[in-house]
């Protein structure tokens, strides 16, 4: 939790998509959870009228995230389970 305004306008000045690398780092985080949720906390303060629709937009994001990062991985780990598997096969003959 923060609870100094210096140490929260570090992420502040990153928690925006006017730029390509700003947006890049605001999804990396939401990605990794590293603080997205002091993010989506600025977002839902710059934008009262609209938290629940914030806070399911972030929600989204790192559902969205997580399912294809989380296929992916086990889509390469499920690949090299049958390649080594193969090799075996073909090594014992």
């Amino acid at each position: 939790m923060i609870t100094d305004t210096s140490d929260y306008s570090k992420y502040i000045q990153f928690s925006n998509f006017k730029s390509f690398i700003h947006s890049q780092y605001l999804l990396t985080q939401i990605l990794t959870e590293a603080s997205w949720s002091t993010i989506a906390f600025d977002y839902c303060w710059k934008n009262p009228d609209y938290y629940a629709g914030v806070v399911l937009l972030f929600i989204f994001m790192h559902f969205i995230f997580v399912t294809v990062i989380g296929t992916l991985l086990k889509g390469i780990f499920w690949e090299i389970y049958f390649t080594v598997g193969d090799s075996i096969d073909i090594i014992q003959g």
